[in-house]
């Protein structure tokens, strides 16, 4: 009776845990469903790592020749490394599915037979590419190791070349005219300036708003041309290593800078305005997430007998940084040191020199928008505001007075490490 008694229970049981079993791969295989899949065929006996973004291993085999074995990742960019060749990188998509093959082991040399002179071991013959991975595409044609130096030395040389290395001509076409435009436009502004077009100096002349307007121009051109220019270097580069969504690097710990600062301002003379450029480095280091702190708005600016040595600090906070987009606010104060002689009265035989040295401070605050093509590159758009209190030199004899409200626009690139 009791053998009878369990054999029911058991029958009874057995199938009410059927559904739970099944229920586990249908679990899984929907878990699963966003994953792609990379296929490594062995061309020899070996190892097969691959990691993740981070450097962690997302998975590790061991693998015989002719043999292929599948490997479930993530979406998400990784790299590849055998016992013979790598490291290879490969972008998975969601559902998506690559291949590799592993780099064949090297033939081994022959045996020499002894003797008084043996010659020299042949060499094994590289190849010429490296042979891109299955499904791998780089811009408009299969990745090669050679374009990621050729593709942006190219456009640095000029605009547009870069992306025609990468099988990109209606891109590279469309860079070309675009810098053409921009360069030819603010050499038309630049040549069109003419000091004696105004009869009467300074602010009495007529000419003013048009000077004005021209030197605007001029300086939206140039800004525009500089930003161009570096974007379609980064975007060769981008082309060239398959980069289609880059990763900035936030936590970074030091910040590099070039930048333009430009504003339009009256001057003294004919023509009334002009246009104020101001060039500088700037290295900023990162002391907690999103808060930097550094030296900033270094220079040195040559004019007429004088020189300027220009340093100052800044306090940088990003507030937003979503995709390849960051928004900061800055508050910083440049300072100006100025040394130089200007020559004594007209008509005097021998004027002597007279010092004219000078100090100034500038304090200001701006925005910063930059904008990533590269994990560890940027261009930057800076909106600022500032207020000299003294005297504020630029290049040659342009100079702004004390107390004058500054609106400056920034353009330039930063690199993050």
């Amino acid at each position: 009776m009791i053998l009878a008694s369990l054999a029911a229970l058991l029958c009874i049981a057995a199938p009410a845990t059927a559904p739970a079993a099944a229920s586990a791969p249908a679990a899984t295989a929907e878990a699963s469903a966003t994953d792609g899949s990379l296929i490594v065929h062995a061309t020899s006996d070996g190892s097969v790592t691959v990691r993740d973004s981070d450097g962690r291993i997302a998975a590790s085999i061991l693998v015989k020749e002719g043999q292929s074995v599948p490997i479930s990742l993530s979406p998400g960019r990784y790299t590849i490394t055998d016992d013979h060749g790598g490291p290879r990188s490969i972008e998975v998509a969601p559902g998506g599915r690559l291949e590799y093959r592993t780099t064949p082991a090297p033939a081994p040399m022959p045996a020499v037979a002894p003797g008084p002179a043996p010659g020299p071991a042949p060499t094994i013959a590289e190849p010429e590419h490296e042979p891109p991975m299955s499904g791998g595409r780089c811009g408009g044609g299969p990745c090669r190791r050679w374009k990621r130096i050729a593709a942006p030395l190219m456009s640095a040389a000029m605009p547009g070349a870069g992306q025609i290395v990468n099988n990109e001509p209606g891109k590279g076409v469309g860079m070309f005219l675009g810098a053409l435009s921009l360069g030819g436009g603010a050499a038309a502004l630049y040549l069109t300036r003419d000091p004696l077009a105004s009869t009467t100096p300074g602010l009495n002349g007529s000419t003013f708003g048009s000077e004005a307007v021209n030197a605007a121009g001029f300086g939206m051109l140039t800004g525009g041309l500089g930003i161009l220019y570096a974007a379609q270097i980064m975007d060769a580069y981008a082309s060239a290593v398959g980069l289609d969504r880059p990763r900035p690097h936030k936590r970074h710990k030091i910040a590099v800078q070039l930048t333009r600062m430009a504003t339009v301002g009256f001057r003294a003379g004919d023509p009334a305005a002009a246009f104020y450029a101001d060039w500088n480095l700037n290295v900023l280091a990162q002391v907690r997430r999103r808060l930097s702190v550094g030296v900033s708005d270094l220079s040195v600016k040559y004019g007429i007998g004088r020189t300027t040595i220009q340093a100052g600090g800044r306090l940088h906070y990003r507030f937003f940084d979503r995709d390849r987009l960051w928004i900061g606010a800055a508050v910083g104060a440049m300072l100006q040191g100025t040394i130089g002689r200007v020559p004594g009265t007209i008509g005097e035989a021998q004027a002597p020199a007279v010092k004219a040295n000078a100090f100034a401070v500038i304090p200001y605050g701006q925005l910063d928008l930059r904008l990533f093509l590269l994990d560890r590159w940027s261009l930057d758009i800076i909106p600022r505001i500032s207020a000299p209190f003294g005297t504020r030199f630029y290049r040659q004899d342009l100079a702004l007075p004390s107390h004058s409200v500054t609106f400056e626009l920034g353009t330039g690139v930063g690199v993050y490490f």
